[in-house]
């Protein structure tokens, strides 16, 4: 199937944001991480906060990821 494709196989989508299957996180909270980064507060405690790893806190802030929302 079309989700097995993406996970196993390495394919790329271009699903974006909510719509990604594996999204653990929507607009209103990677708008929550980035103000409370900026704020000066450290990734590992975001990653506590969000339930997701350092990296991905980093990448979020960085707009590395979620470069969509604003």
């Amino acid at each position: 199937n079309e989700r097995h494709s993406y996970h196993a196989l390495g394919k790329v989508s271009n699903m974006r944001g909510t719509l990604a299957w594996s999204a653990k996180l929507d607009e209103a909270k990677v708008v929550r991480i980035r103000s409370l980064r900026a704020s000066g507060m450290k990734l590992a405690d975001l990653a506590n906060m969000f339930a997701i790893s350092s990296a991905t806190a980093c990448q979020v802030s960085k707009r590395d990821t979620w470069a969509h929302v604003l």
